[in-house]
């Protein structure tokens, strides 16, 4: 892989102007969410107790459905004010039954453009979180328990809110493969939704506990994934718009070991520089860097006050097509 796409790669995660047009599933697709989505929420809406079908969004961007005609029910996740702003805090929406309420193929739709970042989308991140059955009575709890799940103190920090909300950043911890869930929501819950991001819908696979996970269980593992998440995830974002294969469990775990060794072994602080060491790490090799003529010249770039990174650019197309995945 040619360096210059690699470092354009990383560069791709820099700001773009904004889409002008909405970037719609083609019909086939939609329809097929739906579908999936309706077989397995069907079964849960009976009860007992009776249950309904809600949209967790998050407006930290924008609202998508500031003008949904149910809006003014939604339950926001009760974060405090210094935290987030009111308007900007997830909330969740009732929706109503199936081919009756066009909002569910809305959010479906708009999921799928945010989860597969299709290049036309008008949104960044994920405003469409994910799709939650639950007693409607049981709203504000579902919400409260939603936002304690992300509130934590882990030794030596100040509390802080993790955006467990978010399916780009829970879906990393899912991927750990540990027998105890990390996310879990209210017990009222009787299932979770999401679309991961090659824009399938995914079930949360474990059951909703009644309490939080405590914040000193928490595994390492799980503590590091989440500190990285921001830069796990634009690494991801540039490997998905270059047609890489994401939706490989392994892969977060990966490039979470690419960027502990970017600071461990080249003191890497940079976030630019991380993200293009953990791209050539995915791309080349993990062990690109251990190459003789790649070591030294990286050496002797640190060594003049320069970043390692910058003696990549050293190395030609097809120095590195010799030593992709040697």
């Amino acid at each position: 892989m040619a360096n210059s796409i690699l470092q354009e790669l990383a560069q791709s995660m820099a700001a773009r102007p904004s889409p002008q047009r909405t970037a719609l599933a083609d019909a086939t697709t939609l329809q097929h969410l739906g579908d999936h989505l309706f077989a397995q929420v069907d079964p849960l809406l009976d009860g007992p107790p009776p249950s309904s079908l809600w949209v967790l969004i998050s407006p930290q961007i924008t609202d998508p459905l500031a003008n949904a005609r149910r809006r003014s029910e939604a339950v926001p996740l009760p974060i405090a004010p210094d935290i987030m702003r009111p308007e900007q805090r997830p909330y969740l929406l009732p929706l109503g039954g199936f081919g009756r309420d066009d909002t569910i193929d809305f959010t479906l739709d708009l999921a799928w453009a945010e989860a597969t970042r299709h290049p036309d989308r008008e949104t960044r991140g994920s405003s469409v979180c994910a799709w939650l059955v639950f007693p409607a009575e049981q709203a504000r709890h579902v919400a409260h328990e939603m936002a304690m799940q992300t509130k934590h103190r882990w030794p030596g920090s100040h509390a802080r809110y993790l955006r467990l909300w978010d399916p780009r950043v829970f879906e990393l911890l899912t991927g750990l493969g540990d027998a105890e869930p990390l996310v879990r929501y209210a017990a009222s819950t009787n299932g979770v939704w999401w679309l991961n991001r090659a824009g399938a819908l995914q079930r949360y696979p474990a059951p909703a506990p009644t309490t939080p996970l405590a914040d000193a269980t928490w595994p390492e593992t799980a503590k590091a994934m989440l500190r990285n998440s921001g830069t796990i995830n634009a690494v991801l974002n540039a490997l998905q718009d270059a047609e890489h294969n994401v939706v490989q469990p392994p892969l977060a775990a990966a490039i979470l070991s690419l960027l502990e060794r970017a600071s461990s072994a080249w003191s890497l602080t940079n976030e630019l520089d991380r993200i293009i060491y953990a791209l050539y790490g995915v791309l080349i090799s993990p062990q690109f860097d251990q190459d003789t003529n790649v070591r030294e010249a990286m050496l002797a770039a640190r060594a003049q006050g320069d970043s390692p990174i910058a003696a990549l650019a050293g190395f030609d197309a097809a120095f590195w097509e010799r030593h992709s995945h040697a």
